[in-house]
């Protein structure tokens, strides 16, 4: 795809199972002739695109090659599913070939239990699709949901990078990044505060890009445009590098998981106390949730226990009326011991300087008040 400068996109469904079951030589057989089809019929400086789909409900499997090649016209589009047929003949004797390739994908198509079909355009390009039935060894996704859709992306690019940053994109929603949280820039400059993770484009990576990262503690992922450019600067740099011909779901989703945003968990009857702790939190790399009451705070925490997403700090005052911190935290170690859970660090404020682990030891420590953020 290089040599043409083509920019080749590769999509697969990362909720697609771990292991199916499946005629691997026929689909890839079909695959490559699509897909060789769409080298061969796309100009310079297009794009060629293959796409698979899941389609959980129905229990079926998609797959499409998009190019944006010289397209078919329609009255030559049912002829080329027949063997030793061309589009036309100044389209045999330009590209050469023996007319077999989609005879053949038809055909193995028909036996994994599909329909090779076509959408074309002359001048637009064309696109070969179908839709098989999928038998699951290992339901489970290729690539688990992200645990916290708290991070913020940003995608510093150029105009010619719209479509490998709308292939980016489609990755990080279908991983479970809400689309809000994802931003496209021109510059460093223009990242928002709350930015967790940058990626950029090779072209805009520059001492900027290096110096913006560094200050600001950030995650970096470069995308490389020419082929095999980077190779020496991924085994020197602190930086992930992907290739925008190169199938990169799992460079993102480790991207997505390896900083997750830790949860806090602030209990306090008095709603002044619970505003001056966000205040001073606001500018750490958090999530934060309240709770004015023991028993909210025992509903919150079995709610994050339960969608696999705990709490990883607790802020707990220990004279709330009814459930109190201390029986908020001594059912939380009591559910934590009973699941071999991590157990979240809990911190007592209910400001008592005196007070210490001896008194309470599900508490790991003691904050006194007035409430100081130099004093952590």
């Amino acid at each position: 795809m290089s040599d043409k400068a083509l920019c080749y996109l590769i999509y697969i469904d990362p909720t697609l199972p771990k292991e199916i079951t499946v005629d691997a030589a026929k689909l890839k057989r079909v695959i490559m002739n699509l897909i060789a089809n769409a080298y061969k019929f796309t100009p310079t400086g297009k794009s060629v695109e293959l796409a698979v789909g899941y389609d959980q409900s129905a229990g079926t499997i998609s797959v499409a090659v998009t190019d944006t090649g010289i397209g078919i016209a329609e009255e030559h589009q049912q002829a080329i599913f027949e063997a030793f047929k061309q589009a036309t003949e100044e389209t045999a004797s330009t590209f050469g070939g023996t007319g077999l390739g989609l005879a053949i994908s038809a055909q193995y198509v028909y036996d994994l239990g599909g329909e090779l079909a076509l959408e074309s355009e002359v001048g637009k390009g064309s696109r070969f699709f179908f839709t098989l039935p999928l038998q699951a060894v290992n339901t489970l996704p290729s690539f688990a949901p992200v645990p916290n859709p708290q991070s913020k992306i940003a995608i510093l690019m150029d105009e010619p990078n719209l479509p490998t940053s709308r292939n980016i994109m489609r990755y990080l929603l279908r991983m479970g990044l809400p689309k809000s949280n994802i931003v496209a820039i021109r510059s460093v400059i223009q990242a928002p505060s709350d930015t967790t993770h940058l990626i950029a484009f090779q072209r805009k990576f520059d001492a900027q890009v290096e110096a913006y990262v560094a200050t600001n503690n950030l995650p970096l992922t470069v995308v490389e445009e020419h082929f095999l450019s980077m190779t020496k600067m991924q085994k020197t740099a602190e930086v992930d590098v992907i290739s925008q011909y190169g199938y990169y779901a799992s460079t993102l989703h480790a991207m997505l998981t390896s900083r997750t945003v830790p949860k806090v968990l602030v209990a306090d009857d008095d709603r002044i106390n619970i505003e001056l702790i966000k205040a001073i939190l606001e500018e750490e790399f958090c999530v934060i949730e309240t709770a004015q009451e023991g028993q909210t705070a025992i509903d919150l925490l079995a709610k994050g226990i339960l969608v696999n997403h705990p709490f990883t700090l607790l802020l707990l005052d220990n004279h709330m009326p009814k459930i109190s911190g201390y029986d908020v935290i001594r059912e939380l170690r009591a559910i934590e011991k009973q699941h071999d859970l991590l157990p979240a660090y809990a911190v007592s404020i209910s400001g008592d300087p005196k007070a210490s682990a001896s008194d309470n030891p599900h508490f790991d420590a003691y904050v006194g008040k007035p409430f100081n953020k130099k004093k952590r």
